[in-house]
């Protein structure tokens, strides 16, 4: 890929962001990432790292299962903001436990690309490579 790619990680762990991070980092060296502990922070941000204009991809990874909001709460404070699927924007919905009701929502809502079961795995991280360079 050479264009810009923006990676945005949105989840209460740590860990799983540190993760994430390298794991990232280390399949897209040149890529832009960003990390949120607190959800409400990153609605806030948002249109720092995105708009919709731009010709770079943005890559945003969200976590279902946050004390603060969850994932679905976050998708639709960003409906509300106007925020839809995008040619840049791509959303993938992220959890430790596959949840079916979490799978239908998934896959019902059109601006959600795809849902991962965490952790990001280098697997994962290829295909995207794949995908996204063409």
């Amino acid at each position: 890929m050479n264009e810009q790619l923006t990676f945005v990680l949105v989840d209460d762990d740590v860990i799983n962001n540190m993760l994430s991070e390298i794991l990232i980092e280390d399949e897209f060296p040149e890529a832009k990432m960003i990390s949120f502990l607190d959800p409400e922070e990153a609605i806030a941000s948002f249109s720092t790292f995105f708009s919709p204009e731009s010709q770079s991809k943005t890559f945003l990874f969200l976590d279902i299962n946050m004390p603060l909001m969850s994932g679905w709460e976050f998708l639709e404070i960003l409906d509300l903001k106007g925020v839809k699927k995008y040619d840049s924007l791509f959303i993938y919905m992220l959890s430790s436990s596959v949840n079916k009701e979490d799978l239908k929502k998934t896959e019902l809502n059109k601006n959600i690309t795809s849902f991962i079961e965490k952790p990001l795995n280098n697997e994962f991280l290829n295909q995207l490579s794949e995908i996204h360079s063409q």
